[in-house]
């Protein structure tokens, strides 16, 4: 709603007949991948290690130090900041009559575009997008990648995801054999979603510091008066933090 005059947005925000829709993802992993992106991704630019080294005035870039910088220094990024603070969530809660869990995607993902009434212009065909293994010749098949195909007769302008796949369309390797229904990440070995990193990053000490920290409060306890469906808030309260794809 970018650009429209403020009676307009009001009418919008109070009339039941508009979808007004928000998927929430558990703030601890939210900030676990904000980690691995801005942080321990190698091709990221320096400058988000460099601002973290001056937050805390160390040399280190470890998880550790992160988590120190966040949760206890407030240091600010879009990559982390509380969820409740986009769409000016915290005081309009109420008004929004569709409310999801990211790790959730797949079930409500659909159930947003039904309930929106695009679900047979949008979701029918495009929502099953396939991704089709492309290997060079002669390439190493460590560096082959995924494609992504729209089905037979569309073009990239009648898929509402398909600018979004074509940007991301390397994230996906050839160890992703997975069933992707559009998530943009690798969750192989190694990455923030996998089973090994979360247990080695996400520990129950490092689960509770996030929790329990003033920066997440908010979204701690938005979250927890969220009654719109299909939100499920339990999955956000007890440890271990769920997965994404669930």
């Amino acid at each position: 709603m970018r650009g429209l005059p403020k009676e307009e947005i009001e009418r919008i925000m109070n009339d039941p007949t508009w979808t007004k829709a928000i998927m929430f993802r558990d703030p601890a992993m939210r900030l676990l991948s904000a980690y691995f992106y801005t942080i321990k991704k190698k091709s990221q630019i320096n400058a988000y290690r460099d601002a973290l080294r001056r937050a805390t005035k160390n040399s280190s870039t470890s998880w550790d130090h992160f988590l120190m910088a966040v949760t206890k220094m407030n240091h600010q990024n879009l990559h982390w900041r509380p969820q409740v603070d986009f769409c000016r969530f915290e005081k309009f809660y109420p008004l929004f009559n569709f409310v999801g869990n990211l790790e959730r995607s797949a079930l409500h993902g659909p159930m947003l575009l039904k309930q929106a009434g695009v679900w047979d212009q949008y979701g029918t065909r495009e929502w099953a997008l396939t991704k089709v293994l492309e290997t060079a010749r002669g390439a190493n098949p460590s560096a082959s990648r995924y494609k992504f195909k729209l089905p037979e007769g569309y073009n990239q302008s009648d898929c509402m995801f398909c600018d979004i796949f074509s940007a991301h369309k390397n994230d996906y390797n050839a160890q992703n054999h997975g069933r992707v229904r559009h998530s943009f990440n690798n969750t192989g070995k190694g990455h923030h979603n996998s089973t090994s990193a979360r247990a080695q990053y996400m520990t129950s000490e490092a689960w509770q510091r996030i929790r329990n920290s003033d920066f997440y409060k908010k979204d701690y306890a938005t979250l927890n008066r969220i009654t719109a469906s299909p939100f499920d808030k339990d999955l956000y309260f007890s440890y271990p933090p769920p997965m994404r794809r669930k």
